[in-house]
């Protein structure tokens, strides 16, 4: 797929997971603090019904009067509110929280007397609406507390005296009603404005029971439920507008993502053509880029790569005429002096002619070596320096090195060396590799609590050996054939990071200086024992040297 359409599908992408993870943080973090308000408002009103269940309880009120003030304190609560036994069985329910308590030609209302209005507390027989009246200097009240609202039995209505509003706020008598306010019940409380059509809101899931003394039935429990679900209709808005918002975010991340990759491609698409064409042959190409960006940056290397390579093959053109011009003319003379040599039958002539075709000779040797030796200065290829190495002190410098390393990972890691230094001729970047890569590869096999020991000892006076002994996860038998070639891992270090190519470089170090590497088992962990030679006479040389940089190279 072009980078044309990946770029802004991934900008959609990573506006999509981003509005994702802030819609549901959002959405759950919303849905948690309603849901407790929602418990937070049924356990608060539990608790005070509990305490006036429990009160009247105790004053032996009898069990209608119990449930019609639950039932008053079910509507002005938007509850619902139950009565249970013992066995969880319904004893008294109030039913689903309505917008009305009393019904008068299809209006609902509470009267509340606001002054010292007579308190009546007879109630009808068979009357089924509900008044509950308010009187500050009423002879019955239940709590005596000046901020609590004394609530009473219910009384009978005139249905003819009664406004046909909602709640009725009474002045003098019950008879003499000065104004009223109709009230309906909402999501957040009593709504003022005689809106029949007000949408109520919905009902919580959540319930809270608390236990209560009531009446004959002994220990029962009071379970308020359905109560107003606070963030629901919230949460519904909040999440179409997320999902809208969302939807947009995506589109314009798309087209941002578009617009940006239009110019990104559009210099890369530039550069393909231009190498498109110097591909066919048309070394004069180049890319018409001007910008300080990366791409312009790229622009501009690649036509000083194309400068250099334009000039790279007109020089080589060039010497391939004046290298045929200057070897056709003693090539020819060559020529001519050997079918001279076969016709001329006399000696001294043969000798004349023989003498001019070895001086053509000299003069072509002369010049492949001029040739050659030009052409390793332009390579510039020089051997490596060797030098009289330290080998102990290389081995305690680097070691140290990953001495520290290993006390991180809580390695034990151990040294031994010999009393005098040993020196040998070598190659010191190169051992120092080779020592690398065996303790980066002791290091990252050996468990904690493992254990690395780094030895060097002198074998007959004419070899000195480096070891390298770890206790860390070992090899299999099967893969020790192979443990040395290039690309090789073995199976049970899959789990770690490598490319495969560390011993097979310490190997090819090995062999370069006229040593050996070996491994053992030791169950648990791996020694690898790297064998040098001594003697100077067995020290690799300056040819040996560069092969060896260059089989690195390769295998790097």
């Amino acid at each position: 797929m072009s980078i044309r359409w990946r770029l802004p599908l991934t900008y959609a992408a990573i506006a999509l997971i981003a509005a994702l993870v802030l819609g549901a943080v959002l959405l759950t973090t919303l849905r948690s603090y309603y849901a407790q308000q929602e418990w937070d408002y049924l356990h608060s009103n539990a608790i005070a019904l509990q305490a006036i269940v429990n009160r009247l309880t105790d004053q032996r009120v009898p069990q209608a009067t119990i449930d019609a003030q639950l039932n008053t304190m079910a509507f002005l609560s938007q509850l619902r509110v139950q009565l249970l036994d013992s066995d969880k069985n319904v004893l008294s329910d109030s039913g689903l929280p309505q917008d009305n308590i009393l019904t008068v030609e299809g209006r609902a209302g509470i009267r509340v007397l606001t002054r010292e209005a007579e308190l009546t507390t007879t109630a009808a027989e068979g009357t089924t609406s509900q008044l509950w009246f308010y009187s500050p200097n009423g002879t019955e009240r239940i709590d005596e507390q000046a901020n609590h609202l004394p609530l009473l039995s219910p009384t009978q209505a005139d249905p003819e005296t009664i406004p046909q509003f909602d709640i009725l706020i009474a002045d003098g008598t019950t008879e003499a009603v000065q104004f009223a306010m109709p009230a309906r019940r909402t999501l957040f409380g009593f709504n003022l404005n005689d809106t029949s059509d007000l949408h109520i809101g919905q009902f919580s899931d959540q319930a809270v029971e608390l236990p209560v003394a009531f009446g004959s039935a002994g220990l029962s429990y009071l379970r308020l439920s359905q109560g107003p679900a606070y963030g629901l209709e919230i949460l519904d808005g909040v999440a179409r507008a997320w999902f809208v918002a969302s939807v947009v975010a995506v589109i314009l991340a798309a087209l941002a993502g578009l617009y940006i990759s239009q110019h990104i491609s559009a210099p890369l698409l530039a550069l393909t053509q231009v190498t498109s064409k110097m591909s066919v042959g048309d070394l004069s190409a180049r890319a018409q880029i001007n910008g300080k960006d990366e791409v312009g940056v790229l622009a501009h290397s690649f036509n000083d790569m194309a400068n250099r390579v334009e000039e790279t093959i007109l020089t080589l053109r060039r010497f391939v005429a004046d290298a045929a011009h200057e070897l056709h003319t003693p090539l020819t003379a060559l020529r001519t002096n050997i079918e001279l040599i076969a016709d001329e039958q006399q000696a001294d002539e043969q000798q004349r002619f023989i003498d001019q075709a070895l001086a053509q000779i000299s003069r072509l040797e002369s010049l492949t070596n001029d040739l050659l030796e030009l052409s390793r200065l332009e390579s510039n290829e020089d051997a490596p320096s060797l030098g009289r190495v330290n080998l102990s002190a290389l081995v305690r410098e680097t070691s140290e090195i990953y001495a520290s390393q290993a006390e991180q990972k809580d390695i034990n890691f151990h040294i031994t060396l010999p009393a005098q230094d040993v020196f040998i001729p070598a190659h010191e970047h190169q051992l120092q590799h080779a020592l690398t890569n065996m303790l980066e590869n002791a290091i990252k096999f050996t468990p904690a609590d493992g254990s690395i020991l780094v030895a060097l000892n002198e074998h007959n006076a004419t070899e000195v050996e480096l070891t390298v002994q770890d206790t860390g996860i070992g090899i299999l038998d099967e893969d020790l054939p192979q443990l040395f070639s290039r690309f090789h891992r073995g199976r049970n270090a899959a789990a770690y990071p490598g490319s495969g190519l560390g011993l097979a470089i310490v190997r090819a170090i090995a062999q370069g200086h006229n040593g050996s590497i070996t491994v053992r088992q030791c169950r648990p962990g791996t020694r690898f024992i790297f064998t040098l030679p001594i003697q100077p006479d067995s020290a690799p040389s300056d040819h040996a040297l560069v092969q060896l940089d260059r089989a690195k190279s390769a295998l790097i």
